[in-house]
Parts: C-alpha cells; structure tokens; sequence
C-alpha cells in the first residue's frame, strides 16, 4: 500500500491538533497533598488526555502531578470562608491564560515572564462542589441557603429571613419548649421587678425580730431542663 503524502492541510491540522492537545482550561483534580500555611496544594488531574502516536493512533495517558497550586477560597480583603481541605478532596483547578508568578510575588500589575498560554503552571485550584455522582450532597436545600456539614451541624438561611442551627429534621420541633421556657421566664422576671417597685411593708418594728413573707411576694420559679433542644434556633 503506497503511503499518502501529507497535503499542506493535513499539516495545518496536526499542528493546531498538537497544540490544542498542549492547551488547558479547567479540570477536576484530587488533593495529594495539601499546606493550609502557604495554602498551596498538589493536585493529581483526574481526567486523562489524549496523546496521538508516531504511526498516528491515539492513546491516553495520565497528567503529571500539579505541584503547589495556590488554593483559591472565598475572600474579599480581610473577609473569608475557609474549609478544611485534605488529602482526598476534590478541587476544580483552572489554568490562568498567563503565567502568574510574577503577579503572586508583588502583588502589582506585572508583565509575564513566561509567555506560554493556558499551562498547568498557571493553575489554580477553586474548592468547589464538584465531585463525582457517586459522592453528592445530600443536605441540599430548594428553598433555604445551608451552610456547615453535610452528616453534622448546619446553619440555614431561610427565605422568611429567619435563620436556624442544627439538623433540619428536628429544630423546628425541639425549639418550641425553649422558646416556651425562656417567655415563663422572662414573665417571672418581670413579676418581681414590679413587686420590686410597688411593695411596702406594715407592722414593722426596730430590734432583732425577723418580718414575714412579704404580701404579694410572686410564687417561686419552678426547675425545669436546663436547655429545653439540643440545638439552638435564632430568629
């Protein structure tokens, strides 16, 4: 079989072929190891890439080890959202169309000391949501915002502007008899700032004697649990 001479599109194609195969944008990748110092971390790519062979046949091949990827957590100035990210998670690292090195170091505007474009030394590493389907959410809320964990405690926002701690199956329910212990108190509380204020005694003689009960006195404040709900409810 007499061999094919390349045309001069065929050799257009292999080149932007090859360097689109050289070219990234965003993968998902695994933790290996990570610093929350320098909140730098090593990142394994997850998807493989393809690699076309001198006979011309594709073949994939796993990336190699992202080393030291800054992580990227929610900040504006001194505010921030942290997580407590370890060896195992996944993160979704995006690769900056620049070299960011120089802009890292100074924090100034600054011109690229390496002009290649969209290279795995340019990622950076964003803690996002994005996991496998065998590993999703089950904590998810249509109506409410929820933060914290997904099998432990959680803060919701919810649309009525009331904001709750703890599991959504039971603090509806465990908040009431707080609320209702804390109103009985509060009631007492001001019963005796009233006696407080208005009571006065009659018979009272100088010396060592010892007067009664007060008249009117508000009867004692009876014992109860001492927290009503193993969790707690702000609104």
């Amino acid at each position: 079989m007499v061999d094919k001479t390349p045309t001069l599109s065929d050799l257009l194609a292999t080149v932007v072929e090859s360097y689109v195969e050289d070219l990234h944008v965003a993968l998902p990748c695994k933790i290996q190891s990570y610093d929350a110092t320098k909140l730098i971390a090593d990142v394994q790519p997850q998807i493989k890439r393809s690699v076309t062979k001198k006979d011309g046949t594709k073949a994939y091949e796993s990336f190699p080890l992202i080393p030291s990827v800054p992580i990227a957590f929610p900040r504006a100035n001194d505010w921030f959202l942290s997580l407590p990210l370890q060896a195992g998670d996944f993160v979704f690292v995006v690769c900056s169309e620049r070299s960011l090195e120089d802009w890292r170091a100074t924090g100034t505007e600054s011109e690229p000391t390496d002009y290649r474009m969209h290279r795995l030394d340019g990622a950076v590493a964003f803690p996002v949501s994005l996991y496998p389907s065998s590993n999703l959410l089950a904590s998810v809320s249509t109506t409410n915002m929820v933060l914290g964990k997904d099998a432990g405690a959680k803060i919701y926002v919810r649309s009525d502007g009331k904001i709750h701690i703890g599991e959504a199956t039971d603090f509806v329910a465990k908040a009431t008899p707080t609320e209702n212990r804390l109103d009985a108190l509060e009631s007492k509380v001001n019963e005796l700032i009233t006696f407080a204020a208005t009571h006065a005694h009659t018979g009272v003689t100088t010396g060592l004697g010892v007067s009664g009960v007060a008249p009117g006195a508000p009867s004692s404040i009876t014992p109860g649990d001492a927290v009503a709900s193993s969790v707690a409810k702000v609104e």
